[in-house]
């Protein structure tokens, strides 16, 4: 193909293009141009008149396109001034040839004839250029001009789709918009949504009792590490009744009466004895006081009243004479009593109260002596203690100036680990709840020991242990199901933990904060207990 037809085929490629790009407007009617006296038809020295031409020549392509003329080979060119033939109608036409005058109004015709030939009109592929020049005649468009056929192609894939209105798209995007929000809402709803149970429990006091054995070499699971001891006490007390009349009597006592001189020596009744305040007493009974020794007499006052009533002291004998005075002598450990006398009915009430009294004093004697026998650092300590004796002057409802209780007791000690021992009973105490209730703990200071069969021979004991606690509901029980309460609203929630026993009341705390139903998931709702 030439340059000529290359460039020509190129340009139409881009009219094409252009034109399928832009949108087809109907073609304006063609303005008619002012009447203007015929011009006489063109004619050149040698050559016949040129044919009439109508304003359009149409030229119907053959049903199957004429073979292309080969690249290779041009046609021989025409001599100059020779006219372009036109086929008759009847024969098939390769091209199309579309020409419309376009003739402006106002705008003034070149009638510049003949028109000039140029240089490049001699190759017949193409129309003249005198045709084409606007200046010697009127313009004409050629829609195509190019001997070879058309390729057929197919139709653009964006000219077969249909036509679609830009509203349909903008309610399915914001339909798809909507949906998504709702979707996204949902889908928050369930993942996020949580809610926290406080349970406000209601307490009890739980309480059980466990025995154990005392052991110097525990073993097995009920033996704590202790020891056992015991000691036995006696002493006397005397009261008086609440209720009596009170006279003045002879005050009573004990002294002992001490020789420090090489020989013994005999004492008569009614041996005087004196007080340094000048207080006389008097001996009941005949004694013979040994060399170097003691003995312990009792002795009464020489008149009666409360000033016989006096606390220990030392006494001189005032028979004997000036040097064995100092070496003979008597003194008193206790009070003389009875200077004045309460004479009354004796009650129960005044025997427990001389009778405890003097209980207390048995006891803590006994455990100091216990304590400097069982030696160690031991946590707890448990007493057994046995009556060996006891003799009660008057009973109640007598009549008499006052009561006497004389007691003998045998205390036994077991001293042991009480952490170890209270671990043991509250174990016990926790398997005894119910599985809806925990055991919220067990207080070691009110625990109480009491000591059973002691044996100090062996080192061993029974230990009673008594231990008190309190207990509330289980987190763990059935009845903290959260996939009961899926779904459920606060007054729904509410009702279902009013008919658990030990719940005092509930607070529920929705995430996000606006949601006022359970969540649909049981492991988005915890449960939590108020300590």
């Amino acid at each position: 193909m030439s340059p000529r037809r290359k460039k020509a085929a190129d340009e139409a490629g881009s009219e094409e293009g252009s034109l399928e790009a832009a949108p087809k407007k109907k073609r304006a009617a063609p303005r008619k141009p002012a009447a203007k006296k015929a011009a006489a038809p063109l004619s050149y020295p040698g050559l016949p008149p040129e044919p009439k031409l109508s304003p359009m020549i149409d030229v119907v392509k053959k049903s199957a396109p004429a073979p292309a003329p080969s690249p290779a080979v041009a046609p021989p060119p025409k001599p100059m001034g020779t006219s372009i033939p036109i086929r008759p109608s009847s024969a098939p036409l390769p091209q199309k040839i579309s020409i419309e005058p376009d003739i402006r109004a106002g705008e003034a015709q070149a009638d510049e004839w003949p028109p000039a030939l140029h240089k490049d009109d001699n190759d017949l592929t193409h129309p003249p250029k005198v045709l084409l020049q606007s200046k010697r005649m009127p313009k004409l468009e050629v829609e195509d001009i190019l001997e070879e056929p058309e390729e057929e192609h197919e139709p653009d894939r964006e000219d077969l789709r249909p036509a679609v209105r830009t509203g349909m798209y903008r309610k399915i995007v914001v339909g798809f918009v909507a949906l998504a929000l709702i979707v996204g809402a949902l889908v928050m709803y369930v993942a996020y949504a949580q809610a926290t149970i406080t349970v406000h429990p209601r307490r009890a006091s739980v309480s059980t009792e466990r025995v154990l054995t005392v052991t110097r070499t525990p073993q097995g699971a009920e033996e704590v590490a202790g020891d056992v001891a015991e000691v036995t006490v006696a002493g006397e007390r005397t009261g008086t009744p609440s209720e009596a009349t009170v006279t003045d009597g002879i005050a009573t006592g004990f002294v002992t009466l001490i020789n420090e001189s090489n020989e013994d020596q005999t004492l008569v009744p009614t041996t005087r004895l004196l007080t340094p305040d000048g207080t006389l007493f008097r001996i009941r009974a005949r004694v013979n006081v040994p060399a170097k020794g003691r003995l312990k007499t009792e002795v009464y006052a020489d008149q009666p009243g409360p000033s016989g009533d006096i606390g220990p002291t030392r006494f001189t004998i005032p028979g004997l004479n000036a040097a064995l005075q100092k070496l003979i002598y008597a003194e008193s450990d206790a009070p003389m009593t009875g200077g004045q006398v309460s004479t009354g009915v004796v009650s129960q009430a005044d025997i427990d109260q001389v009778e405890t009294g003097l209980r207390e004093e048995l006891e803590r004697q006994a455990k100091e002596e216990l304590e400097k026998k069982l030696a160690g650092d031991w946590s707890g300590r448990a007493y057994e203690i046995e009556d060996a004796s006891r003799f009660q002057s008057a009973a109640a409802g007598e009549t008499a100036d006052g009561i006497t209780i004389r007691l003998t007791i045998t205390v036994r000690m077991a001293v042991f680990d009480r952490d170890k021992a209270v671990e043991i009973a509250a174990e016990d105490l926790r398997r005894a709840l119910t599985s809806d209730r925990e055991l919220v703990g067990v207080s070691a200071d009110t625990a109480e020991f009491e000591l059973e069969d002691a044996d100090p021979a062996s080192g061993t004991a029974s230990l009673r242990v008594s231990v008190h606690g309190e207990s509330r509901v289980s987190l763990e029980s059935p009845l903290f199901d959260a996939s009961k309460l899926r779904g459920l609203d606060l007054d729904a929630v509410q009702t279902y933990f009013q008919g658990i026993e030990g719940v005092e009341k509930i607070d529920v705390k929705f995430r996000p904060f606006w949601i006022k139903r359970m969540p649909d998931l049981a492991d988005h709702i915890e449960f939590k207990i108020e300590k």
